[in-house]
């Protein structure tokens, strides 16, 4: 939010857009970077939760037996 703040400010307030050129803008902007967001904040828990639980080591132990580094 704080970055989204701080673009609005230097890339719109700085050129002296309007408040409304600067909603448009943002409005047409934010739906394809929410998603980008989502996916790596997803995968930032998903990665917490497979360290938490062991899984990540289980799964990096499977490869052994069979002689695949």
């Amino acid at each position: 939010m704080i970055a989204t703040a701080l673009s609005a400010y230097f890339l719109g307030v700085r050129r002296g857009w309007s408040r409304r050129h600067i909603g448009q803008v943002m409005a047409s902007a934010l739906p394809g970077v929410t998603r980008v967001i989502l996916v790596a904040g997803a995968d930032g828990a998903f990665g917490k939760v497979l360290i938490k639980t062991g899984t990540g080591n289980a799964v990096a132990d499977l490869p052994d037996p069979i002689g695949v580094p």
